[in-house]
């Protein structure tokens, strides 16, 4: 999701997106850590918009879509706790 000429960033949708444990030939895997990654533009790697959080939602990640904010650098990477 991008803003365009036609869709500015200030109307970006609020959106609501729910991610399920992963699962290898229909069953769950062990995860051993699972961490919300949002990349920043810097040390020559293309970083992307931020207009996403994503928290834990029980065994559920969930992501909370919005109008693009500045993120502080500390919270560009943590870790989700899913159960």
């Amino acid at each position: 999701m991008y803003s365009t000429s036609e869709i500015l960033r200030s109307d970006m949708a609020k959106v609501n997106i729910s991610f399920g444990s992963p699962k290898i030939n229909g069953n769950k895997f062990a995860c051993k850590r699972v961490y919300a990654y949002y990349p920043a533009d810097n040390a020559g790697v293309v970083g992307s918009p931020d207009y996403a959080n994503i928290v834990a939602g029980g065994e559920n990640g969930l992501v909370q879509v919005g109008p693009i904010f500045l993120r502080d650098s500390a919270s560009r990477r943590h870790d989700l706790d899913l159960r």
